[in-house]
């Protein structure tokens, strides 16, 4: 891995620590290997996702930011299929199109704004992408804090956001049980 790989995600880390990791709808956290981010995407109000809590992974090779990083959705959504990497113009299916002046936060706020979209045709779409309606995406939002409340990624990364946040998320009683 280059000096440039390392200097650049090291700023990137120092960025978002400021605000504790935390962004507008988002919850980024790396790991102890650099290449490996989690995000939770939360509180998508006046969206089919309100309500909605989903775990995403960020793949980011040894060439970033001179080539993009892969996401991964590892809870359902309604949007996009778990566990397949994401076509979108600042992924590793476009190299050609990303631009290394994008961050890590600002790829997952334009991911985010993909996802709440409201357009169902086949150009949004994507590898990855899936159709479903407006009342599935609904449904998949209100079943989420339950899929992932048994989730141990969950737990083990963002312990410390569900302790310090766990009113916004509501899990009361899963990090009662989690704490014991």
């Amino acid at each position: 891995m280059s000096t440039l790989y390392f200097k650049r995600l090291r700023k990137e880390i120092q960025l978002y620590q400021k605000d504790n990791f935390m962004l507008p709808n988002l919850i980024l956290k790396p790991t102890d290997n650099l290449g490996i981010w989690h995000a939770v995407i939360y509180d998508l109000k006046d969206t089919e996702y309100e309500g909605g809590v989903y775990l995403m992974k960020i793949m980011v090779p040894e060439k970033y930011p001179l080539s993009p990083p892969d996401f991964n959705f590892l809870t359902p959504s309604g949007r996009f299929d778990i566990n397949r990497k994401l076509c979108t113009s600042f992924s590793g299916y476009h190299k050609d199109l990303y631009s290394a002046s994008w961050n890590i936060s600002a790829m997952c706020c334009g991911l985010i704004s993909f996802m709440t979209d409201n357009f169902d045709h086949s150009e949004s779409k994507g590898i990855g992408g899936i159709s479903s309606t407006p009342e599935y995406k609904k449904q998949i939002a209100k079943e989420s804090r339950n899929y992932i409340k048994n989730n141990k990624v969950i737990f083990d990364i963002f312990e410390k956001y569900f302790k310090e946040y766990y009113e916004i998320l509501e899990f009361n009683e899963k990090l009662n049980n989690y704490t014991k």
